[in-house]
């Protein structure tokens, strides 16, 4: 009776009377397309850029009054030197915010039109999960903000220096506590663009024009954005290292020199 019973107790096991076996887990989901970034490499998180030196250039209420000195050095027969003060002014005209990334767009007023120089803050500017970029115009679609996010950032999210050198020759480096960004662009006019962040933002903007005749604006970040403290921006002098060429930005005007006031 006994074997009778084990025996009956192993048919009801084989036709699968006992419990069944405990299902295998799921799978995990898929990522979705928000958490990773069209380089594949990183997660962006707008956090991120609020976190970013290059912060301010993302705020929709930033704006930026730069003021400082120009220095046009002329050669020739009519050789001259003219020193002008200066004062620019620049706001965030449109920010853009998708998956991928933030984009903004800088306008600005009062940049000399007659300066062969080019104001490097006036652009379209565009962060991701590795930094700063620069862009031409603002990203609308996946394949637009893949290709703005590619390469090397202008700035990564964490600052590191770096070099490297090509048609222009562009540089990131920690002067004086603040991290600057610098490009130099030989040809007929050379051109050389710089602009420096510190943790309370953006604090200098620099551009050069150099061939017969040489331009140099200089220009600190009086009120970096609305609210924003200016006694917290490093003095211009440390911020502004020596022009090219014999342009002294923190000479005096010669005898013969020609003094103007180019603001507006």
């Amino acid at each position: 009776m006994r074997c009778a019973a084990l025996g009956f107790a192993l048919i009801v096991t084989a036709c699968g009377g006992s419990t069944p076996p405990a299902a295998a887990p799921p799978p995990p989901p898929a990522p979705a397309a928000s958490e990773v970034a069209p380089d594949g490499t990183e997660t962006f998180s707008p956090q991120s850029v609020a976190d970013a030196i290059y912060a301010p250039l993302f705020d929709e209420a930033a704006e930026f009054r730069l003021e400082g000195n120009r220095h046009l050095v002329t050669t020739g027969d009519d050789a001259a030197t003219l020193h002008y003060k200066v004062l620019v002014r620049c706001r965030v005209a449109e920010v853009v915010e998708s998956e991928w990334g933030m984009a903004s767009r800088i306008e600005c007023l009062n940049f000399p039109e007659d300066s062969m120089a080019v104001n490097p803050l006036e652009r379209v500017w565009v962060a991701g999960a590795k930094g700063l970029f620069r862009a031409e115009e603002i990203p609308s679609t996946e394949a637009d903000w893949s290709h703005a996010l590619q390469g090397q950032p202008v700035f990564d999210a964490q600052p590191r220096a770096f070099e490297r050198k090509g048609e222009c020759r562009e540089q990131v480096a920690d002067e004086y506590d603040r991290w600057c960004w610098r490009q130099a662009c030989p040809g007929e006019p050379a051109l050389e663009a710089k602009i420096c962040f510190s943790p309370q933002g953006l604090v200098a903007v620099e551009a050069y024009s150099i061939s017969d005749t040489t331009d140099v604006l200089a220009l600190s970040v009086i009120a970096p954005s609305k609210g924003a403290p200016a006694s917290t921006q490093p003095p211009a002098s440390n911020a502004t290292p020596e022009p090219p060429g014999n342009v002294d930005a923190n000479s005096e005007p010669a005898a013969n020199d020609t003094d103007s006031d180019a603001t507006q």
